[in-house]
């Protein structure tokens, strides 16, 4: 199976304000590249309190980091031709979209599957969906 995974992580409640990515490149069912990048947001340098106790990522963590539109070229070749995957797909997909608007740059057509929808058909009558929830089910350990 080929897919690439990918998380958003945002500075405030715009989609446009991504603040950090992750990327995971799969090919026959094997994990072939990861790559993260911390993303200075428009909205730079506030970020919602909130979405720091949610990720942990403070604007001084990005003072220095590039934005979206100066990275776009390694992530579409990331993405180019695969199967995107996100736990909470339509977040991710709104948050690439969105970034893509705010920089003018053209939107790739991407196909996406969302990992909380196919463990909600997988694993019915589970008390969580969450990635933590999953994986302690599932005996995966995070290092």
């Amino acid at each position: 199976m080929n897919f690439v995974a990918l998380d958003f992580e945002t500075a405030t409640h715009e989609r446009n304000s991504a603040c950090e990515l992750g990327i995971c490149v799969v090919e026959n069912s094997e994990i072939v590249e990861t790559k993260t990048w911390l993303i200075k947001p428009p909205s730079f340098p506030y970020f919602n309190p909130h979405n720091i106790n949610v990720h942990g990522i403070y604007p001084k963590d990005v003072a220095h980091a590039p934005t979206f539109d100066e990275i776009w070229y390694e992530i579409e070749d990331l993405l180019y031709g695969n199967l995107m995957i996100a736990h909470n797909a339509s977040f991710d997909a709104g948050v690439l979209r969105s970034c893509l608007d705010y920089y003018g740059i053209f939107k790739p057509k991407t196909e996406y599957l969302c990992s909380i929808q196919i463990a909600k058909k997988s694993w019915k009558n589970l008390t969580s969906y969450g990635l933590k929830n999953l994986a302690n089910c599932h005996d995966i350990q995070f290092t």
